[in-house]
């Protein structure tokens, strides 16, 4: 693969994260959305934080590659299944920027 064969995204890129079986890359932009890509590195489907139009960190569950964790300057947390692309968590608990996010390295379920 050469460097042209990269898609332009639609903004500056903030964060990366493999998925822990490395067939997804998401990339995280200044303009808030995380853009995922295949294997190939091919754009396939994007998220944004609900009721946000910022992103401070991103993070793959280690034992389920398909479970996506971002969080917001404005400090909301958000949780989806790449596979579904559904939304299945979002809070905004936070008043101010949420800095990190992880999975448990221990529990699969948290």
């Amino acid at each position: 693969m050469k460097i042209k064969d990269f898609k332009k995204l639609p903004s500056g890129i903030q964060n990366l994260e493999f998925s822990s079986d490395d067939q997804c890359l998401a990339a995280g932009c200044l303009n808030g959305q995380i853009i995922l890509c295949d294997a190939k590195f091919k754009p396939c489907v994007s998220f944004m934080i609900p009721n946000s139009l910022t992103l401070s960190t991103i993070a793959y569950s280690k034992f389920t590659p398909n479970l996506l964790a971002a969080a917001s300057k404005e400090g909301a947390l958000a949780l989806w299944d790449t596979e579904t692309t559904d939304n299945i968590f979002y809070t905004k608990n936070h008043d101010n920027r949420i800095t990190d996010v992880t999975f448990s390295a221990v529990y699969c379920h948290l």
